[in-house]
């Protein structure tokens, strides 16, 4: 089985199309809770943006920075998952059940 770590240049065509359908939206109106996990330093995404976006939610919103080490994605992006940032994997699976458990009670 070949593990592939890259995407077709068409992908990008689709990631256009849904960033432009979630700029039409207004998140204030949005009421169901969500969960980010970003990364100050990403390099592909504006730090701004995406704080912007959480601030914007109208649902309950958990946000919380990831500190990358140097075994992790180069670029900050992909914050867990044993191909790019193997030392997130673990914290991440942890920090994504702890959230499931506080939405149940």
């Amino acid at each position: 089985m070949r593990i592939r770590n890259s995407y077709p240049v068409s992908a990008l065509f689709h990631v256009a199309a849904l960033i432009r359908a979630a700029q039409t939206l207004d998140l204030t109106k949005v009421e169901i809770p969500l969960m980010v996990l970003y990364s100050p330093d990403d390099q592909v995404v504006e730090q701004a943006r995406t704080i912007s976006f959480l601030q914007d939610w109208g649902g309950s919103v958990r946000w919380e920075q990831r500190q990358m080490t140097d075994q992790d994605d180069p670029r900050s992006h992909m914050i867990s998952g044993d191909i790019r940032s193997p030392t997130q994997s673990g914290p991440t699976v942890a920090t994504i059940l702890d959230w499931i458990k506080d939405l149940s009670q």
